[in-house]
């Protein structure tokens, strides 16, 4: 869950926004508890993925209970990243007539641009070689700089 996802359920719910963040970040050090079994081998299984996806939302709860403290309004947030990489990246290019078609940033005459809609990335099989996210893509094609690539996707995908 995304820090604007809890702020929204704690709206809700009219539940006060550091409540909600005290019981998500509650439940989160369970999950991580989970992963100390999973260490000392009293479990079998626990996703490392998870594990590193629990830490990144305690990184964002402590980032915005800093923010809180001092005042602090960061340009964009981590919520603004994660919409922006979460902004559809085929609606940055014209893949209507299939998963392959030139790529805009070098002289290309033939479809050598890849979508990959499972990861939300595109990559040239051509001269670049490169990949981009929705992101690195909008910076790109449109010549801005992260912080605008990012305000430009997230105010879009809502």
């Amino acid at each position: 869950m995304r820090l604007d996802q809890t702020l929204t359920a704690a709206a809700d719910f009219n539940i006060s926004p550091d409540s909600a963040i005290k019981m998500r970040t509650r439940y989160l050090q369970s999950l991580l508890a989970q992963w100390v079994a999973y260490i000392d081998e009293k479990i079998n299984e626990i996703p490392e993925s998870d594990v590193m996806a629990i830490i990144n939302e305690l990184n964002s709860y402590k980032r915005y209970s800093d923010n809180k403290k001092t005042g602090y309004k960061p340009d964009i947030t981590e919520d603004m990243i994660q919409q922006a990489r979460d902004y559809p990246i085929e609606a940055l290019f014209d893949f209507s007539r299939g998963s392959r078609i030139p790529c805009p940033f070098h002289n290309s005459k033939g479809p050598d641009l890849s979508l990959h809609a499972k990861s939300n990335t595109v990559r040239c099989f051509g001269s670049c070689g490169k990949s981009w996210n929705s992101i690195s893509a909008a910076m790109e094609l449109d010549g801005v700089t992260f912080k605008q690539a990012v305000k430009r996707l997230a105010y879009a995908n809502n």
